[in-house]
């Protein structure tokens, strides 16, 4: 049986002014006074944006920085070294850190580890110790060479030198695990992995933003 539509199911029809003229034939802007406030925020940003690159740090932002401030193989003390190692790798797997970074002691090496290594006070003796000294990655206060084997202890305990560490590749001048080479990844490496190239990638981003300024 075919259906019969009524008024009820659509609604009314609209019936026809004889007024009705269309559109205005004289229109205007209405929203002035939003476009210069919108012009105007834009400038502000350009003129931050200016300033920022002529009178501060740009490095600072781009370069790895270590925990005694210096500047991966830019600053005289570290010019040789341009990579930027954390002691404990673990420590930036925090949810902030894209934010505030690493709460590790981080220092700058001359190159990313080739090797695993871990240090056992147990297992340090005479015929291992100059081993040990050779993998120990420290801060510039540390006389590597010097150490007996509760010295490096210390050193690691007092966070000056790293209790281990994972072969790593470099990463926008950064020391991160080699994921391919290692198997068994806690998942507390894989998250810091994450964060770290996020956080090195915002950084890399705002190089690209100062090479087109």
């Amino acid at each position: 049986m075919a259906r019969h539509d009524d008024g009820e199911s659509y609604g009314q029809p609209l019936k026809f002014d004889p007024d009705f003229k269309g559109p205005l034939s004289k229109r205007s802007c209405t929203d002035i006074p939003c476009l210069f406030l919108f012009v105007a925020f834009l400038a502000g940003w350009g003129f931050v944006a200016y300033y920022a690159l002529h009178h501060g740090d740009l490095d600072r932002l781009l370069v790895p920085t270590d925990s005694k401030g210096l500047k991966c193989g830019v600053d005289s003390e570290v010019q040789d070294k341009p990579y930027l190692f954390f002691f404990d790798i673990s420590e930036c797997a925090k949810y902030d850190v894209p934010l505030y970074g690493c709460k590790t002691p981080q220092v700058c090496v001359s190159k990313c580890p080739a090797e695993q290594f871990g240090f056992e006070l147990n297992a340090c003796n005479a015929a291992t110790l100059d081993t040990f000294r050779s993998k120990l990655i420290c801060d510039q206060t540390v006389p590597k060479d010097s150490l007996s084997c509760s010295e490096i202890q210390d050193n690691i305990d007092r966070g000056h030198c790293a209790r281990y560490y994972l072969k790593s590749v470099p990463f926008s001048k950064r020391c991160l695990p080699d994921l391919e080479q290692l198997k068994d990844i806690p998942a507390d490496i894989v998250d810091a992995i994450a964060n770290i190239k996020l956080f090195a990638g915002v950084g890399f981003q705002q190089k690209k933003i100062a090479i087109t300024l």
